[in-house]
């Protein structure tokens, strides 16, 4: 029975042994949630990659390279973006979609994830220039 309490006593020590965690929780503080205007002067940046990520874009913010939505957006964008040091900066209709992406990218170490807060939505009523998609595709 002592080499039993001893053996569990062990067990339970081991997870605390295993070094330092870092929390999921503390990885989405990486992420930069930035005001239309702000997240306009980061798309200027030609290094920076941004992702529209709406599932059924009416239009784009100028300078956006992809539209990667659904399920396996996560997946298309480590396989677009292996620099996991390079901006990227993500917007949807709301912000919802692009909240979700990019805390899935911070937690898989990417450094520098910023969202568009309020979304395409929110750029639109700052009167911020906009590209319409030609929904006939």
């Amino acid at each position: 029975m002592r080499y039993l309490t001893i053996a569990l006593a062990l067990l339970l020590a081991l997870p605390a042994c295993s070094g330092p965690k870092q929390s999921a929780a503390a990885r989405p503080e990486t992420i930069r949630r930035l005001l239309p205007e702000e997240f306009a002067e980061m798309t200027r940046d030609t290094n920076t990659l941004v992702v529209n990520v709406q599932p059924t874009p009416a239009g784009d913010i100028p300078g956006t390279r992809f539209n990667l939505s659904g399920e396996r957006a996560f997946e298309s964008l480590r396989v677009v973006q292996p620099d996991m040091t390079r901006p990227i900066a993500l917007y949807c209709e709301q912000g919802k979609l692009s909240d979700t992406l990019a805390a899935q990218l911070a937690r898989a170490g990417y450094s520098s994830v910023c969202v568009l807060r309020g979304g395409y939505r929110a750029w639109i009523d700052q009167g911020l220039p906009f590209r319409l998609r030609d929904n006939q595709e």
